[in-house]
């Protein structure tokens, strides 16, 4: 009887020890997985983060790039229209100055040609 006994205490303690190592790979493996698991939740939120960012960055300068081609937009078409006013001041209010100067012109030569006439009648 004592013999068994022995032989059961030794088993168990067999057992407990194996039962101890088992414990302490159990929580080896377990901080490896929570670890594990909180190494991969960080990363998920920084790439969520960083896409965050990126969208909104991309919206905000959408926006920004937006306002700038309106802006060349409204710039290009008041440089059309004002390309085409100095057109057409150019052409058209000229021709009535040169008008102007051309009947001037014609005055001053009919009144030497008036003034000739008088001196050669006169001779």
């Amino acid at each position: 009887m004592e013999h068994e006994i022995k032989t059961e205490e030794i088993s168990n303690k067999q057992r407990n020890k194996k039962i101890d190592i088992l414990k302490s790979e159990y929580e080896l493996y377990h901080q490896k997985y929570i670890d594990y698991k909180n190494a991969t939740t960080n990363k998920k939120l920084d790439h969520e983060f960083k896409l965050y960012t990126e969208e909104h960055t991309k919206a905000v300068l959408n926006i920004e790039k937006q306002v700038f081609y309106e802006k060349v937009s409204q710039l290009k078409a008041d440089n059309q229209v004002m390309g085409r006013n100095i057109t057409k001041d150019k052409y058209h209010n000229n021709r009535d100055e040169d008008e102007k100067s051309r009947k001037r012109k014609i005055e001053e030569l009919q009144e030497d040609i008036d003034k000739l006439k008088d001196e050669i009648f006169k001779l």
